[in-house]
């Protein structure tokens, strides 16, 4: 990759981290090359393409051993070697420069040949004493007698097989031949060292391994890996900074707070913007992150009654970053994903209200502003989903039930493959029972969207349907809002046992559990609830879209082309709507909810 693709896409993947989609020029708040450092130091674990660019070049060095029959390697071999041996690319020192290629090619050799080792065959190739053999350092880094390791190779030679017996064990390894020669304590100790290496008897020739894998192969991963250094920090709570449970822009933030680079007053100053710096929480200090987020009357109002909230004690400390490190990690628990989300969204929240005091001139009381962060950790917990049985339950989960309105949590619902979704048909309902189907399309988001819903009996008649544009709505409000119609629909025509499905997980959970996180969406909850009071007997459950077709095929009529929704029945639809109706009843005539 030449050295201006190389710009090209670091300021491409510059322009992603800090402007965005849009044009408009940001100030960079954290440095690139900090950010490019792992995420163990508390960064974004970005790659750099000068880093990236020689890991393919090294690739390039383990190819010219590993498929020498390939036409690139054999060039090389040939123009460039002179030689046979396929491992001459990484044990030769010193090679003649030539095209841009093979010299990029040499310059990258090295992020393999500090990592390899021999794995031994029949030892005819391996350097006993100066190479490394069986993933441990060569002989001579552990024997500081380089007379004495001079003169063992004159008399018994320089490779492994030299030092082998020529019949092996009853298990079919190696026998290590004894060395009696000059000093008996240097022999006693080269005993110790290449007893315990067991070597297969094998004809074989000899192989290069990398020994920092236990696939012994390299990969770009590994060189990347290898190429890139620590930072400075020993320390950093990156599994609450970057933990997936915690919502995505509220770790985002929490993790350029704990760098100390959000724009409060102090940073402005420090970047050469003159402004106001004072803390508009307090009106009393200099505005910094550590005041404002933690040390501030208002912050440590919110941390105390949080910390009150969950039952828990621990030391106040002077700086953030130090009372996130103490912060416990607990896993095990039923409700443990407070630990998670707690400090990230009380952070996250005191940021909200500085902003809305400075740009808005508008504030809220102590009282409101913890009612928010009660609110927002109680949506983002009651969203979450677990993958079989609950985490253990204790006295502290039962507790924190009593002091938050939590909810028990959803079942995650594995999906399907492919192949298995190909089965999925409509089912029809029990003997005097209906089913509505719901569904609806949208194009964009937002964008023109319409609604469907059809009411069927377990003979698959169509009983009532609908479909139609309702105008510019976002991809998740036109569902439920033919759910609610369709239901008005089921009221209006005296159907009293009814099935409900549709294919999407947000609003059948959402009507099931009434409560949407969404305040566009959660605003239908009770219009809802209250047609559902009125029906006698109702069951709610999700389907996937192979067994939503007939409502999906009303989607593809068209996207907004109608300004009110077409009411039709079995008298009323179209041939083709029937048609998709009595295919889906003969294709899979059994009962059921799905």
């Amino acid at each position: 990759m030449s050295l201006a693709a190389r710009k090209s896409l670091n300021n491409l993947l510059k322009k992603f981290v800090w402007d965005g989609a849009k044009d408009n020029k940001r100030i960079p708040l954290i440095n690139w090359d900090t950010l490019c450092l792992i995420k163990e130091d508390g960064v974004a674990d970005l790659k750099k393409m000068e880093l990236q660019n020689s890991t393919l070049g090294a690739k390039l060095s383990w190819k010219m051993c590993k498929e020498p029959q390939k036409l690139r390697c054999r060039l090389f071999q040939k123009k460039y070697l002179d030689s046979e041996d396929t491992n001459k690319i990484l044990t030769m020192a010193n090679t003649e420069r030539g095209s841009a290629t093979w010299n990029f090619l040499w310059d990258c050799r090295h992020i393999i040949t500090n990592h390899i080792s021999w794995q031994i065959g029949n030892g005819y190739t391996v350097l006993f004493w100066r190479d490394s053999w069986d993933g441990f350092l060569a002989l001579t880094e552990t024997f500081e007698d380089k007379g004495w390791v001079d003169m063992v190779e004159n008399c018994i030679g320089k490779h492994v097989c030299n030092y082998m017996e020529d019949q092996g064990d009853q298990n079919g390894l190696r026998k290590w031949k004894k060395i009696n020669i000059g000093n008996p304590s240097l022999c006693e100790q080269l005993w110790k060292a290449i007893k315990d290496r067991k070597i297969p008897e094998s004809v074989e020739e000899d192989i290069i391994i990398l020994c920092a894998v236990k696939s012994r192969m390299y990969s770009s991963k590994l060189g990347y890996e290898v190429q890139r250094q620590r930072g400075s920090i020993n320390t950093w709570p990156h599994k609450l900074s970057w933990n997936h449970k915690v919502l995505p822009k509220v770790r985002a933030f929490l993790w350029i707070t704990l760098h100390n680079r959000i724009l409060t007053g102090d940073t402005i100053k420090n970047i050469g913007i003159s402004g106001p710096n004072r803390c508009v929480m307090c009106c009393a200090k200099e505005e910094s992150t550590n005041h404002l987020l933690f040390c501030c009357p208002v912050a440590e109002y919110c941390w105390n009654w949080f910390l009150e909230r969950i039952n828990w004690v621990i030391a106040k400390n002077e700086r953030l970053i130090d009372f996130i490190l103490a912060w416990p990690n607990r896993q095990k628990t039923k409700w443990c994903d407070l630990w998670l989300n707690g400090p990230s969204l009380i952070v996250w929240h005191i940021w909200k209200e500085r902003n809305r005091r400075i740009f808005k001139e508008a504030s809220l009381p102590q009282f409101m502003l913890v009612e928010k962060i009660k609110t927002s950790i109680e949506e983002v917990l009651n969203g979450k989903k677990i993958k079989g049985n609950p985490k253990v339950y204790t006295n502290w989960d039962a507790l924190m039930e009593k002091r938050w309105a939590l909810k028990e949590p959803q079942l995650y619902v594995p999906l399907i493959k492919h192949l298995d979704r190909k089965a999925i048909r409509w089912k029809a309902p029990p003997m005097d029972w209906t089913k509505l189907n719901f569904d609806s399309a949208s194009k964009g988001n937002p964008g023109e969207s319409n609604i469907e819903a059809i009411i069927r009996d377990e003979q698959g008649n169509i009983l009532h349907g609908l479909f139609g544009g309702i105008g510019v709505a976002t991809n998740n409000e036109p569902k439920i809002c033919a759910l609610e119609v369709g239901l008005c629909l089921c009221i209006r025509q005296g159907l009293s046992r009814i099935i409900i499905v549709g294919d999407s997980h947000i609003i059948i959970n959402g009507i099931s559990w009434s409560i949407l996180h969404n305040w566009k969406l959660n605003k239908w909850v009770p219009m809802i609830n209250e047609h559902l009071i009125t029906i006698e007997s109702y069951k709610i459950g999700h389907v996937y879209r192979e067994g939503n077709q007939v409502v999906d095929y009303l989607a593809n009529l068209g996207v907004g082309e109608n300004d009110d929704p077409i009411y039709f029945s079995q008298a009323s639809a179209t041939e083709d709507i029937k048609g998709q109706c009595m295919k889906d009843y003969q294709r899979y005539p059994q009962q059921g909810i799905g």
